[in-house]
């Protein structure tokens, strides 16, 4: 799997691997909420559920955990 190691055009990056999303369709390896601890895989049927505005992306999973994020129950079913 290949990794987005740079924020993305329309992204904000809050911390090192951490990048908010500006209005942006563009995909992202892993999205979290910033109204959740969790974060998802970019084929997860639950980043539909986050809207943009909320959306968090993450560069890889390390990335996500240090952030206080957790994976996904069914993100951990995919792999």
């Amino acid at each position: 799997m290949t990794y987005v190691t740079q924020p993305l055009p329309g992204m904000v990056e809050l911390a090192p691997g951490v990048w908010r999303r500006q209005d942006s369709d563009e995909p992202v390896v892993w999205t979290g909420s910033i109204h959740s601890n969790r974060y998802h895989r970019a084929t997860c049927h639950y980043v539909n559920r986050i809207r943009p505005r909320n959306a968090l992306g993450f560069r890889d999973e390390q990335a996500a955990r240090a952030y206080g994020y957790v994976a996904c129950r069914a993100c951990l079913i995919q792999a």
